[in-house]
C-alpha cells in the first residue's frame, strides 16, 4: 500500500532473498504492466500487488509452485527506490502466507537495456541462458516495436507482428498493451511445460524491428528452482 507518491516514482522495485534478487523492475508502472498482461490484478490508487503464485496456469498445482516459500532461506526483503519528487511517501507491506514450504521453483524477472541507432531489426544475442532454467515470457517494452522473430539455434522458434501477437494474446485472455510493448508469450495454453527450455541451447537470438531508432527494454521471465548462495 502507498500514499503520496506514484508508480512510477517508484523505481528499481526488487525482490531479495538471502540479498540477492530474484524479481527486479523498473518501476510501479512495470510491475502494474505485468499484472495486467496476465490479468492477475491491476493497481488501484493507493495499492500496488505483486503476485507470485501464476494464476493464468490451469492446474492449480502448477499456479502454486511458484509461491515464494521461506523455510530454506534466512531473509526476503522488497526493496522500494522512492523518487525525491514523492511527496511525503508512505509504504506498508502485507503478505498472504500458507503453509510453511521451501524456496523450490520461482518466476525470475530480469530486465536488460538494449539500444539501436537506425531503424529495421535489430538483433539481441546476449540474453543469459540460465543453467536448468525456462523461459516463460518475453516482454520487450518500445512504443515504435513493429515485429520479433527469435531465433534458437539456427531456426525460427517465435515469429510474429506485434499486431498479431497481441490478437493471439488477447483471445488467450491477456492484456497486450500494444501502445507500450510486445510480448513473446509461451503459456497462452495455461501449461508451463510450454516454456522455453534453456539447457542445450546453443545460440539464443532476439530479432525485434524498430520503425524508428531508440531504446528498448527486454524483460525476461525466467522459470527456474531457486538455487541458495
Amino acid at each position: 500500500y502507498f500514499a503520496g507518491v506514484t508508480l512510477a516514482q517508484m523505481k528499481n522495485i526488487r525482490i531479495e532473498v538471502d540479498g540477492k534478487p530474484i524479481k527486479k523492475w523498473a518501476d510501479g508502472n512495470r510491475v502494474n504492466a505485468e499484472n495486467k498482461h496476465y490479468k492477475r490484478g491491476s493497481a488501484t490508487a493507493d495499492c500496488l500487488p505483486i503476485f507470485f503464485t501464476r494464476q493464468e496456469l490451469n492446474d492449480l498445482n502448477q499456479q502454486r509452485v511458484f509461491a515464494l516459500g521461506t523455510d530454506d532461506v534466512q531473509t526476503m526483503s522488497l526493496i522500494i527506490d522512492i523518487d525525491d519528487a514523492a511527496t511525503d511517501p508512505e509504504l506498508k507491506a502485507t503478505a498472504v502466507m500458507g503453509n510453511p514450504a521451501p524456496m523450490g521453483f520461482i518466476t525470475r524477472i530480469q530486465e536488460f537495456g538494449h539500444s539501436v541507432a537506425v531503424s529495421g531489426e535489430t538483433e539481441i544475442d546476449n540474453i543469459p541462458l540460465r543453467r536448468g532454467a525456462a523461459i516463460a515470457a518475453i516482454h520487450i517494452y518500445s512504443p515504435n516495436i513493429t515485429d520479433c522473430v527469435l531465433e534458437v539455434d539456427g531456426g525460427i522458434k517465435w515469429e510474429m507482428s506485434k499486431t498479431g501477437a497481441a490478437k493471439m494474446q488477447a483471445d488467450h485472455n491477456r492484456e497486450p498493451q500494444s501502445s507500450d510493448k510486445l510480448s513473446i508469450d509461451f503459456l497462452l495454453e495455461g501449461d508451463f511445460a510450454q516454456a522455453v527450455q534453456l539447457d542445450g541451447i546453443r545460440d539464443f537470438r532476439l530479432k525485434p524491428t524498430l520503425s524508428q531508432a531508440g531504446s528498448m527494454t527486454v524483460v525476461v521471465e525466467y522459470l527456474e528452482q531457486f538455487q541458495p548462495a
